[in-house]
């Protein structure tokens, strides 16, 4: 949530803040209710730190999809510089792997979690982007056309 406050700060359309605060809140809510429909306990064994709570979904591969995915969107659409934008969409990849494996390297979560996790959080994400992309198509047009004219 604060690097959705950030995107609120430093971006003058406010849609994307609000795009990607909402995308977060959808993501936890789902990982919550997932969490108590499945009621699946966390590994035992060899854990290198102790969480509470169920296992399936990890709600961080979850949440670092939709945090990640979205900014990873946003780059792709709004900075114009490829190199800088090349660089955050692998930045922001490498993040989102190193998230899910991290977690279990740490024993909170088994690999099928972390997977569903990603996919659930990829799903919800990609529908969050396509009413994203409904909702301020208009804008993504003006945009397109105005290059083409141009030329």
């Amino acid at each position: 949530m604060i690097i959705a406050l950030l995107v609120l700060i430093v971006f003058k359309d406010k849609r994307l803040g609000i795009g990607l605060s909402l995308n977060l809140i959808i993501v936890g809510a789902l990982n919550f209710l997932l969490k108590i429909i499945v009621r699946r306990p966390r590994p035992e064994g060899i854990n290198i730190i102790t969480e509470s709570g169920f296992s399936f979904p990890s709600g961080h591969a979850m949440m670092s999809i939709a945090l990640f995915g979205m900014l990873i969107y946003f780059a792709y659409k709004f900075i114009k510089n490829k190199g800088l934008r090349i660089f955050l969409i692998i930045i922001f990849s490498i993040l989102t792997l190193m998230i899910g494996t991290s977690r279990i390297y740490l024993g909170v979560h088994y690999f099928s979690d972390v997977l569903a996790g990603f996919l659930i959080g990829y799903a919800v994400l990609s529908g969050n982007i396509y009413i994203f992309n409904r909702l301020y198509n208009y804008k993504f047009k003006k945009i397109i056309s105005n290059k083409s004219n141009d030329k």
